[in-house]
């Protein structure tokens, strides 16, 4: 498995990244690094990585490491984000409109006390995030459909309340979804963008 872990360039303490690796379970082969190392972090991980017996591979733009995991399916970024990080959301935000599965580990997020008064909490635990796939979307196209044809609005929860959730059988969990006679568009766990999807 390919892997890239992103994370503020200067995180303390490294704990955090020693968290969310453990938590993602990931076992990869080959860990994807900066060319030139950005601060402590991109360090850390190189060791990481070496003291794994992974081999590393450096890469130049973030749009490169991006193509690289994208190409194959063992692929998978570990994010650790931070309120005062915002490359780190875009990272997320990116690689999910490629489909590369994304682990976000959130603690630095929750314990923000500016986030825990401005924003919505941030639900435990942390998570897997995986784009939709193909069979997902013709799924909820499916789903759609069926609404029209029977006058029906479908919504998970209702307006301001959670709880529902609807599964699949891989894993990928949508806690937000809103089917009507002109709209069909879905929120997957953990995330906060909506897909919206093209009913032609």
């Amino acid at each position: 498995m390919k892997l890239l872990v992103a994370a503020p360039p200067n995180l303390t303490p490294i704990s955090h990244l020693e968290q969310a690796l453990s938590d993602s379970k990931v076992e990869p082969t080959e860990v994807l690094v900066p060319a030139t190392p950005m601060g402590s972090t991109d360090a850390w991980i190189r060791s990481w990585a070496q003291n794994r017996g992974c081999k590393v591979r450096p890469f130049g733009a973030l749009e490169e490491a991006l193509k690289i995991l994208s190409r194959g399916g063992q692929a998978a970024i570990v994010a650790v984000i931070s309120p005062d990080h915002h490359d780190t959301h875009d990272l997320v935000a990116k690689a999910e409109s490629l489909r590369i599965p994304i682990f976000v580990y959130r603690e630095l997020y929750r314990q923000d006390p500016r986030v825990n008064c401005r924003f919505s909490p941030v639900e435990r635990p942390d998570v897997w995030l995986r784009a939709l796939t193909a069979e997902q979307r013709d799924f909820f196209r499916r789903l759609h459909a069926l609404c029209q044809q029977h006058d029906v609005t479908l919504k998970t929860a209702p307006e301001g309340q959670s709880g529902s959730m609807l599964a699949f059988a891989d894993g990928t969990q949508f806690e937000d979804v809103e089917l009507n006679s002109e709209t069909c568009r879905v929120r997957p766990r953990g995330s906060i963008r909506y897909r919206r999807i093209r009913l032609d």
